[in-house]
């Protein structure tokens, strides 16, 4: 899903409740919403530059996700990937 350039991930992407891998590589995204904790079996993430500054609390909740890639986002030094 390259090149989308939104502030935040799509709506229709939480209606994929399936959905195990998602890459939102290089779109300009800068807000993670809480509709994304509806993906549930979500195992990858990736959000390699992007303009990201903090990860909610909800990303780290999903209970599958065992890799979050956040390569080249402003985020502070605390935040590890």
């Amino acid at each position: 899903m390259d090149c989308l350039r939104h502030l935040s991930p799509p709506k229709e992407l939480c209606a994929v409740t399936d959905l195990q891998q998602l890459n939102l590589d290089h779109n300009a995204i800068s807000v993670l919403p809480d509709r994304l904790s509806a993906l549930k079996e979500l195992r990858e993430l990736t959000l390699n530059d992007n303009l990201i500054s903090t990860v909610p609390l909800h990303i780290y909740q999903l209970p599958k996700l065992r890799n979050l890639t956040l390569d080249n986002n402003p985020l502070p030094p605390s935040v590890t990937t």
